[in-house]
């Protein structure tokens, strides 16, 4: 129990040694978490198509109106 009066669930306090190793983890590899580096977000790749081609995907068409010309 906190001193928020906050009762944990005892799942919970079996998962709180995972996170923290994963805490101390990340802290070892970047140092502060506050000061983790930032990476942009990857460009997503075309479906591929076999033999290394990419083809762009189809425009996505409402099931109500593919029916409908």
């Amino acid at each position: 129990m906190t001193p928020e009066g906050h009762i944990f669930n005892p799942k919970d306090l079996e998962g709180f040694p995972l996170w923290r190793a994963e805490y101390e983890a990340l802290k070892a590899k970047h140092g502060s978490l506050l000061n983790a580096p930032v990476k942009p977000p990857r460009e997503h790749v075309l479906p591929h198509r076999g033999n290394g081609r990419r083809k762009a995907p189809a425009p996505w068409i409402p099931t109500a109106q593919r029916g409908k010309r």
